[in-house]
């Protein structure tokens, strides 16, 4: 990956939401430990953008959603078949009723 492509990622993702929020709770934790310090309002407002931070990446999802994913088992019976459903896009109609065939925009959801 190049250098230019990683901070392109990381000053996107700081500018927006959640991290717009952690970033500007940062920030102000900065200004509240310059003088004249205030470093209980500095200390919690980092820690509130580290909580933030953590909470918007997949290990925070992970964290939160676990607990709810785990206590909750499929329902569904075991399929002998599986099936693919496929959104359409459109479809080609020939001659006869059964000349049925997928449209341009049908295969290529289907085939990537």
């Amino acid at each position: 990956m190049e250098l230019t492509f990683f901070f392109y990622k990381l000053v996107k993702s700081a500018l927006v939401p959640p991290g717009l929020f952690a970033s500007i709770a940062l920030f102000l934790s900065i200004l509240a430990f310059r003088k004249p310090r205030k470093p209980f309002l500095g200390s919690c407002l980092l820690v509130f953008a580290t909580i933030l931070w953590i909470l918007a990446t997949p290990l925070g999802e992970r964290l939160i959603l676990a607990p709810l994913e785990e206590s909750f088992k499929p329902s569904l019976p075991e399929a002998g078949n599986p099936v693919v459903m496929v959104l359409g896009g459109g479809s080609r109609y020939g001659e006869g009723q059964e000349d049925v065939e997928p449209g341009p925009y049908s295969l290529q959801r289907v085939m990537g």
